[in-house]
């Protein structure tokens, strides 16, 4: 015999609780490395993925950040028509978005996804800072593809290898190459393809 008195008592779990609401940052390298035809090929790509985002989803957040020696939150306006340009520090771009997520954007409340577009090149004692806040973003992001920019299809940029390694370890990164303007859609599809639940 159990009495329903018996049956009554405090349990506190805490039960995951799904969130709709998303931001996606948009980080472009708009440095002195980036040739002309290389910014172009960034804006298409940041275009279709814009579009692709506004019709798709109800509520997503973009947060649009220019970078070379220094990073910028930036309006739309400004992310496809500014002409501002100067070295590269790419851990620039990867700080401010760390920054932007800690003081607007809780992992608790929002699904954190980013991309980077870039020709790959960076200061080399700058490396270190970009691989080390990568390192604490990625695991805070549902999605995070790196689209680096080769003209030439066999050029050793500077971040390629330090985020080839980085891939193993974080499997919300995923890299690519665009060779041709032709490229930027079909590797558009292969980023957002629809992959199976892990």
């Amino acid at each position: 015999f159990i009495d329903d008195m018996d049956l009554r008592y405090n349990r506190w779990q805490k039960e995951a609780v799904p969130t709709s609401k998303a931001v996606f940052f948009c980080l472009m390298d708009v440095s002195g490395s980036m040739g002309q035809w290389e910014k172009e090929v960034a804006k298409k790509f940041f275009m279709i993925l814009y579009l692709f985002l506004t019709t798709n989803y109800d509520s997503v957040d973009l947060v649009f950040i220019r970078y070379h020696t220094i990073a910028k939150e930036v309006s739309e306006e400004d992310f496809f028509r500014s002409t501002e340009s100067g070295g590269t520090n790419a851990s620039t771009a990867v700080v401010l978005m760390e920054k932007i997520l800690n003081e607007r954007y809780s992992s608790e409340s929002y699904n954190i996804y980013a991309s980077i577009a870039t020709d790959g090149d960076d200061y080399m004692d700058d490396v270190p800072l970009f691989k080390a806040t990568l390192n604490r973003l990625l695991p805070r992001c549902q999605y995070f593809p790196y689209i680096e920019i080769d003209r030439s299809k066999h050029k050793t940029s500077d971040l390629w290898p330090t985020l080839q390694q980085m891939s193993s370890q974080h499997k919300t990164l995923s890299m690519t190459k665009v060779h041709s303007d032709e490229d930027i859609y079909p590797v558009f599809r292969q980023l957002f393809e629809k992959k199976p639940k892990r």
